[in-house]
């Protein structure tokens, strides 16, 4: 009984894997190149996005949580930020490790201390969805499946697709004083405190900083800093505080940047295999005689799907490495020709700049040393492992063939010979071409 009781536990679970929404919350999708939108197909294998297959995409209203404070900032904020859970790779750490300062400062017989008052706000969008009851698909992907062209569909639209996204959106900033003490100023902290409680207020005479405590911020030479991470260029035409009132301006315009539904950082992602869309299931059509036997194509389906979007991505990834490695080679001829006339280049004298880290001397390499990575054979040795990936040992293509053959939702990919090899090819890496291809000169030793 304890052995059909784990077994079923598993089953429902590997199931449920291959049925249902999955929300990812993860780093996947915070590199800033990507561009996740609402019905964007997407696949998990890759972690690639791919075409919208909808047309006259509907979305739902998102709702938003909003955090606004201000806290005294001193030489022990480590240990108090500690205690509030913030992690120390936060951007709140990062910010206020940038922007803080115990230094003392002498000017002539007087000796002045810092003393700060962080600022934050942290706006939470969730529940912007795709409202699929009101979204159809769009007419070239019924066709596709219509014909049964599934293969076809998932490379254009993704194996699933993002119904919803959350998004976060931050400002910080730092407003710093001085006094000859090392005491806080307690009179000139409490008014800049109760003009940052009065931000929201709506009477102009509350938001109207008074000429006497403006004259008072200069006397302590108030300073601000401050980071804006995933606003909306609407409201952004004035982020350069030069006093109270001009702060105050920019911390509701930000607050106004950050209500956009498409504006943000990616904080949270769900995604939906096509099988679970209702229109999709119909425009297939899939034939069964029991429920069993649908379940398997539709689990099929995904797998398979994942598989083909996989091949992809790695023939793509070779001949994105083969062509960067061509593109660098005829660079390197036209820019830096071998020799010691006028306009030549000594590899032994010559250094390259590394384009992740230009201001990084200790990253720049010789020319000779590029030119060893960087040439004619290397690159042609990436073509052949790509070609005997489709075509040779790998047989990614054959693969391909044998499940449109079989029936891409009646077979698993796992019970054809020539599949399984393919998941065992990694993407080809080069991290001298993402360093310094296209090549930059450095500097030339005399």
């Amino acid at each position: 009984m304890k052995f059909q009781c784990v077994m079923a536990f598993f089953l429902i679970n590997t199931f449920s894997l291959y049925a249902g929404p999955r929300v990812i919350k993860d780093n996947r999708f915070k590199d800033r190149g990507m561009t996740p939108t609402v019905g964007r197909g997407y696949s998990t294998s890759t972690n690639t996005l791919q075409s919208t297959c909808f047309s006259k995409i509907k979305l739902t209203k998102p709702s938003y949580d909003f955090q606004y404070q201000f806290i005294d900032i001193d030489e022990t904020w480590k240990e108090k930020f500690s205690s509030r859970n913030e992690l120390s790779g936060s951007l709140k750490h990062l910010f206020i490790s940038n922007n803080f300062t115990n230094t003392t400062i002498r000017e002539g017989e007087k000796t002045y201390y810092h003393h700060h008052i962080f600022v934050s706000l942290d706006l939470d969008s969730y529940y912007h969805s795709l409202d699929e009851g009101k979204t159809g698909l769009s007419g070239d992907a019924i066709q596709l499946l219509r014909k049964k062209d599934v293969v076809s569909f998932f490379n254009s639209c993704g194996p699933f697709y993002i119904r919803s996204i959350g998004r976060n959106s931050k400002f910080f900033a730092m407003l710093t004083y001085k006094t000859e003490s090392t005491k806080r100023d307690s009179h000139f902290d409490s008014k800049l405190k109760s003009h940052l409680r009065s931000l929201f207020k709506s009477k102009s005479n509350d938001n109207n900083t008074s000429t006497d405590f403006q004259k008072e911020t200069f006397k302590r030479k108030l300073q601000i800093s401050v980071w804006g991470y995933g606003l909306g260029k609407d409201h952004q035409a004035d982020l350069l505080p030069t006093d109270i009132d001009s702060f105050k301006r920019i911390v509701k315009n930000s607050i106004l940047a950050m209500q956009d539904s498409d504006v943000g950082m990616i904080s949270s992602v769900e995604i939906v295999p096509w099988m679970e869309n209702p229109e999709f299931q119909n425009e297939l059509r899939l034939e069964s005689t029991t429920d069993k036997i649908q379940f398997e194509r539709k689990r099929n389906l995904e797998a398979n799907s994942e598989l083909i979007a996989e091949i992809d991505r790695i023939d793509s990834a070779f001949m994105n490495t083969y062509y960067k490695g061509l593109n660098c080679i005829r660079s390197l001829k036209e820019k830096f020709p071998i020799g010691n006339n006028e306009y030549e280049f000594d590899p032994e004298k010559t250094f390259i700049l590394d384009l992740a880290e230009p201001s990084n001397k200790k990253k720049e390499i010789k020319l000779s040393l590029l030119l060893q990575t960087v040439n004619e054979e290397n690159i042609e040795k990436i073509y052949e492992e790509n070609q005997n990936f489709l075509f040779g040992d790998k047989k990614a293509i054959e693969c391909v063939k044998e499940l449109q053959n079989r029936g891409i939702d009646t077979v698993h990919y796992r019970e054809i010979q020539t599949c399984k090899k393919v998941r065992s090819q990694m993407v080809p890496i080069k991290p001298i071409f993402d360093h310094y291809c296209l090549p930059e000169l450095a500097r030339v030793l005399p």
